[in-house]
């Protein structure tokens, strides 16, 4: 099978790569290497912190006073993932599905997670309607349905069921360490890492409310060595049960949202989020409730980050392989 590929550039210690490399210039003066890019998405610094490089523009050089300089590619995810190779439970909804797209042709899968007392097929919608470039999207369906008297076959994400007493209402925030498993497990290292193909940094999730904090404890679940690509939670904040108590906060980037009496605005969300997570942007919205984005002002800024966070291999030649 033709693989389109990454290449990565080695200058010395230093380990620098860019991707969507359409139109790449090379020149050695006096012992700096010097590269135009058409554009710059990303690029990683010595020990394992990852950047984000701002404010290039089309064209500008960047220059590394190391040599010498190496050249090598790294091979592309394998295969899609098939409803089948998830857990029944998760009733994934895969889009595109029809027709069926080509490994080469997707660079980003988007993990969509639904609120409390919905399901896969109603959030599915949602996904296929963004109809992200390049972008594959798999939402799942939460593995446990909501018990009678309440609504049948609807489902949530939590370990338990609490219930206010004041106001009848599901408190969300009541253990996720179930799903965060099962979906960082089953679904994220053993379906789209190990038989794949993906990296994880290919990985981005979306989820709205119990569906936005069970992204986040996915995120919290698996640790500062595996960085998604992104998070995005429309009213969502990190459960509490995830706060991180000691050692290094997550790198995964995070973009909360919800409306100004929403629950991240009112139960110190934010805060909470932002001691676990290192890069967390928090947007809010005029209206007051949770809910999906119904203006162009709303969406922006999720659209952004998908902008900052998709990967892109349009002009990268297919089977290309290079080394030295």
């Amino acid at each position: 099978m033709a693989l389109s590929t990454r290449t990565v550039f080695v200058t010395g210690s230093e380990t620098c790569w860019w991707e969507h490399l359409e139109g790449v210039g090379l020149k050695d003066r006096d012992g700096t290497l010097e590269l135009k890019l058409k554009e710059i998405l990303r690029h990683p610094f010595p020990g394992g912190r990852y950047h984000r490089k701002r404010g290039l523009q089309t064209n500008q050089s960047i220059k590394f006073h190391q040599t010498p300089f190496q050249r090598i590619t790294i091979a592309m995810p394998t295969r899609l993932p098939l409803p089948s190779d998830f857990p029944p439970s998760l009733n994934p909804r895969i889009h595109p599905s029809e027709p069926a797209p080509s490994p080469t042709s997707i660079s980003n899968v988007v993990i969509f997670l639904h609120g409390l007392g919905d399901t896969s097929a109603n959030f599915s919608h949602f996904s296929r309607a963004l109809n992200l470039p390049e972008t594959l999207t798999v939402t799942l369906q939460a593995p446990f349905p909501l018990p009678l008297p309440m609504e049948a076959g609807h489902y949530h994400w939590g370990d338990d069921i609490l219930v206010d007493s004041g106001t009848g209402e599901v408190d969300p925030d009541c253990g996720l360490s179930k799903a965060a498993t099962l979906l960082s497990e089953d679904v994220i290292k053993k379906v789209l890492i190990s038989e794949c193909g993906f990296k994880v940094r290919e990985v981005l999730m979306l989820g709205y409310g119990q569906g936005g904090m069970a992204s986040l404890a996915i995120a919290r679940t698996l640790g500062p060595e595996m960085e998604l690509g992104g998070v995005m939670s429309i009213g969502g904040p990190l459960p509490s049960s995830c706060m991180l108590v000691n050692g290094p906060k997550i790198r995964t980037p995070v973009l909360l949202l919800g409306g100004a009496k929403g629950l991240i605005a009112r139960s110190n969300g934010v805060a909470r989020t932002k001691g676990t997570f290192e890069n967390v942007q928090y947007v809010q919205w005029k209206k007051g409730k949770d809910a999906m984005p119904a203006s162009r002002e709303e969406a922006l800024p999720m659209m952004q980050f998908f902008a900052r966070s998709l990967r892109s291999r349009k002009g990268v030649p297919k089977g290309s392989v290079e080394v030295g």
